[in-house]
């Protein structure tokens, strides 16, 4: 009961220590920051001070959301890109989003902050994504690095998929881009079983 008692309380202070930081941490500095969803005053602070010229919301459009032009106009007003990109936390993401994430980074222009709503499953994976992609990172480490506890990720149900993502990828040898390219679309379709729940987990965005 101590050591349970001990790990909650552990799990309390992590949980307060995201909350109050709006989970806001460096995956690359001066190149790649990750966060929870902000609001208009905290998302401005955070531009100016890492000087952010690129925005990628994994939120995807939620044009009926007060938060989703609040961060636009923030990003209009500052010069910064906006993107969207739309992923579930609860459902591995379409080829297309991934391609889209990945073009991204490849693109810039950088320095990136990158977030969905806690900054913690979809922002975690998109994090990993990059060190795999961009540093060349092996997908342990850049799993252990971005997707974990201290960002409030936990790979159980209904956010294994970003895990399951990883477990996939790392199956096939290939470089990242290479296996988004040729292999997940058939996999994907495959294990989201698409014709059933795809229109379900798009219709999860503005809970997210």
């Amino acid at each position: 009961m101590v050591v349970v008692g001990c790990a909650l309380l552990l799990l309390g202070i992590q949980q307060g220590r995201r909350l109050l930081t709006h989970n806001l941490d460096v995956v690359e500095p001066g190149r790649l920051y990750r966060s929870a969803q902000l609001d208009a005053e905290d998302l401005e602070k955070t531009i100016r001070q890492f000087g952010i010229r690129t925005l990628v919301n994994l939120r995807g459009p939620n044009p009926k959301q007060t938060w989703y032009w609040e961060e636009r106009d923030v990003c209009r007003k500052l010069g910064v890109r906006h993107l969207d990109v739309l992923w579930s936390a609860r459902a591995l993401p379409k080829p297309e989003r991934v391609s889209a994430l990945l073009a991204a980074y490849r693109e810039g222009p950088y320095p990136m902050l990158i977030h969905c709503r806690a900054g913690a499953d979809r922002t975690g994976l998109a994090a990993a994504l990059y060190l795999i992609d961009q540093k060349q990172h092996s997908v342990s480490t850049a799993q252990d690095t971005s997707l974990n506890l201290a960002h409030g990720h936990l790979a159980l149900y209904p956010t294994w998929a970003m895990d399951e993502f990883l477990i996939l990828f790392n199956k096939s040898g290939k470089s990242l881009s290479a296996w988004v390219q040729e292999d997940y679309p058939s996999i994907y379709l495959s294990e989201s079983k698409e014709g059933r729940w795809a229109s379900l987990v798009d219709s999860w965005r503005s809970e997210e």
